[in-house]
């Protein structure tokens, strides 16, 4: 693996680990300062969100308003030269139902000069067991 891999490894793993925090205001410290101010965001679930970091950063925030207690537990991580792989559990509890919900995602991560420049993201429920 490269040294680029690596850091830009470090880089996602920090950030997970800030998100699991769940202090919004340290995520959004923290986004601003390892993503380009270009970054964009491609999720078929939120096909609206607008190029620039700060429109992802305000998604983030309506997300959070509707939720709670946010954590990445990442699975695996694996990279090549400006691209990193995460595949992770994403939880968080519903505020209008108070539901633990549980996603399982895929997030292809574009790097430029060490920062977050472009990402592919598709996150899926885990299914309910039938009784």
């Amino acid at each position: 693996m490269s040294t680029e891999t690596q850091k830009n490894q470090e880089v996602l793993i920090g950030l997970f680990k800030i998100m699991n925090m769940g202090d919004m205001a340290q995520v959004r410290k923290a986004l601003m300062e390892v993503c380009t101010e270009g970054y964009v965001i491609h999720d078929p679930s939120t096909p609206n969100i607008q190029p620039g970091i700060a429109n992802y950063i305000e998604s983030l925030n309506q997300f959070m308003k509707e939720n709670s207690e946010p954590r990445v537990i990442i699975e695996d991580m694996f990279g090549v030269g400006d691209k990193v792989v995460t595949r992770a559990v994403f939880e968080f509890i519903e505020l209008k139902t108070h539901e633990q919900k549980k996603m399982m995602g895929i997030v292809i991560s574009r790097f430029e000069n060490g920062k977050i420049a472009e990402e592919w993201q598709v996150l899926a429920p885990f299914a309910t067991p039938s009784a």
